[in-house]
């Protein structure tokens, strides 16, 4: 049987963190203690950072030994206005282990990017960057096994 890995995107994201935090012995003994967050929503665009303090606290609330890996588009407008750098700052506050992968030019909706040209880059090479990252943090969580 192979593992089970969670994921999520957008406000799916708050759901899959809450799914495993608070329901882990509800799910399949194969679910990985592993999270694949594609596009977390840190900020509502156009609002001050911190606006809604529920959005950072679904991260906070994962427990150790849990693992997440954070896709997140370096023009993504739900990063808030200091950018994935918020992002990084709430990372290392985490109990869980957690690290973020910046998408060059993605947008909350990943894998669509912006301003490739400048960035020397284009959307195929964005979607195997995306698809490479997903596909090596599925390796992991399943090397590491579920409950």
């Amino acid at each position: 049987t192979l593992p089970l890995l969670l994921g999520g995107a957008s406000f799916g994201n708050r759901v899959v963190c809450e799914v495993l935090r608070s329901h882990r012995a509800e799910l399949p003994s194969r679910a990985c203690n592993a999270l694949l967050l594609c596009g977390f929503p840190l900020n509502p665009p156009d609002k001050a950072e911190g606006a809604d303090q529920k959005r950072p606290a679904h991260l906070l609330a994962l427990p150790a030994g849990v693992r997440v890996r954070l896709l997140q588009g370096g023009k993504d407008e739900f990063n808030g206005p200091r950018g994935i750098l918020a992002l990084n700052e709430l990372v290392a506050q985490m109990a869980a282990t957690a690290e973020v992968v910046e998408v060059p030019g993605g947008q909350h909706t990943l894998p669509a990017a912006k301003g490739l040209k400048q960035l020397n880059w284009t959307q195929a090479q964005v979607n195997t960057f995306v698809v490479d990252a997903m596909v090596e943090f599925a390796r992991l969580a399943a090397a590491a096994g579920g409950a």
